[in-house]
């Protein structure tokens, strides 16, 4: 079975900048894994993206955000497929209970 990923953003801080008072500084996300089974077996990787802001690009009030937004530029700062291959081998791993949990 081919395991599923699910990326979040989890916060969205700001700074001044430009004379703007909400500009995006940086993106706390999550990405979690699932490989479908039942019980579901997950895993996640928290992780930080930090931007730059550029007076020349588009502008965007932090109100007027989408997730869909937040994570395409997180995306364009990380590899998100080296992540995603990553949480695809911690899946792989047998994780047994520990001996003294099964007494």
């Amino acid at each position: 079975m081919t395991n599923t990923f699910t990326w979040a953003i989890t916060s969205l801080p700001t700074t001044t900048e430009g004379g703007h008072d909400d500009v995006v500084c940086q993106a706390n996300w999550l990405c979690t894994a699932s490989d479908g089974a039942t019980p579901p077996k997950t895993i996640s990787l928290p992780g930080t993206s930090t931007f730059t802001y550029d007076p020349d690009a588009p502008y965007t009030p932090r109100a007027d955000l989408t997730e869909a937004q937040a994570l395409e530029w997180v995306w364009s700062k990380i590899n998100r497929t080296d992540i995603e291959a990553y949480l695809d081998a911690q899946l792989s791993i047998s994780n047994p209970p520990l001996p003294w949990d099964a007494r």
